[in-house]
């Protein structure tokens, strides 16, 4: 909360004052964490949040106080509030338990006079970049429990990709403003993340088989535009007027690994580029040598169509940026459509 004021009073400057030094603590309360997620872990940071979400309710009180006395518009029962303790108590947010975790709510557990008289007056001073934020903030939290509620599921070759990895996969896929991106098997949506980040002006559309998490992708706000990719009936809307096969100016893939899906994701994806178009993808390295059938016929794709191959470091999907662990050797696929 910001406010503008016309004169500074010494009470109002000492309860500014007090607010200002809270935000170095709750942006750090705030941080990512820098391990990967263990059960441990994921209470440990959520209550990091908490604990922020709280000093957060409490620098907006004693932001709302400092321009009350500046003004001379304090309501007259919040005049004997004078500690920065005092409005943490009146401005305490109510939590909530899922699973083991701890999670704020927009509701407040001071429900005395004193404790609604602040959190009104508050409310009076509300601007419509905060309520903004407040939606924001509500909207990154519910995004945050869904991420977690999978984090730890039983699904097989649900490898999500690292920052750093899916940001070389789109320099690597050079895309350009208005480009058609495809995602299939888009998981999290980490790959049109990047994109979004890469070039906001792009057009990117996800594929993911599982319903929790093409709620994840609609959460953070991509276009869901079919379900199972290895499926010529793709698309969820029977109605859908966008791009499809030899439609798309580019695709990203990290598909999954087992039982060859990589490569016939690959080859799949590679046909509904446009002639011209790139593909670049995250692989095993298995089917560059394995001798099974669908290992040769991808092999035979690549070479009759043409490819580069980068190699990716080894413990990429290890450090902190993995969402899920994983020691399989990888690599990076670019390959484009020629006719």
């Amino acid at each position: 909360m910001s406010i503008a004021t016309a004169a500074r009073t010494p009470t109002g400057t000492k309860f500014r004052t007090l607010a200002d030094s809270l935000t170095a603590e709750i942006e750090q309360k705030r941080g990512p964490m820098t391990q990967n997620a263990t059960h441990k872990r994921l209470r440990e940071y959520y209550s990091r949040l908490y604990d922020a979400d709280q000093l957060a309710s409490a620098q907006k009180g004693l932001y709302a106080l400092a321009h009350g006395h500046d003004e001379g518009t304090l309501p007259q029962s919040l005049i004997a509030v004078k500690t920065k303790a005092e409005v943490l108590n009146l401005m305490r947010l109510a939590g909530e338990h899922v699973g083991d975790r701890i999670i704020t709510t927009a509701r407040y557990s001071n429900t005395t006079p004193l404790g609604v008289a602040l959190q009104e007056f508050v409310a009076s001073l509300a601007t419509p970049e905060d309520a903004a934020a407040k939606v924001a903030l509500e909207q990154q939290r519910q995004l945050q429990i869904a991420m977690d509620e999978i984090r730890f599921a039983d699904m097989p070759g649900f490898f999500p990709t690292p920052r750093t990895l899916a940001a070389q996969v789109v320099q690597l896929a050079n895309i350009m403003p208005g480009h058609s991106v495809l995602e299939p098997s888009a998981g999290l949506g980490d790959l049109a993340d990047a994109v979004k980040n890469a070039e906001p002006n792009a057009n990117v559309f996800c594929i993911e088989i599982r319903p929790s998490l093409r709620e994840i992708l609609r959460l953070k706000g991509h276009t869901v535009i079919g379900s199972d990719f290895t499926e010529d009936d793709w698309f969820l809307d029977a109605d859908y007027k966008g791009p499809r096969v030899g439609a798309f100016d580019r695709a990203l893939l990290n598909p999954p690994f087992e039982n060859g899906q990589d490569g016939e994701h690959v080859q799949r994806a590679y046909n509904m580029l446009k002639p011209g178009g790139y593909l670049v993808a995250i692989m095993s390295t298995g089917p560059f040598f394995r001798t099974d059938r669908k290992a040769q016929t991808f092999r035979a794709f690549i070479n009759e169509h043409g490819y580069d191959q980068l190699p990716v470091p080894a413990g990429a999907f290890q450090g902190a940026e993995a969402f899920r662990t994983t020691g399989v050797q990888c690599c990076i696929v670019i390959m484009q459509r020629q006719r």
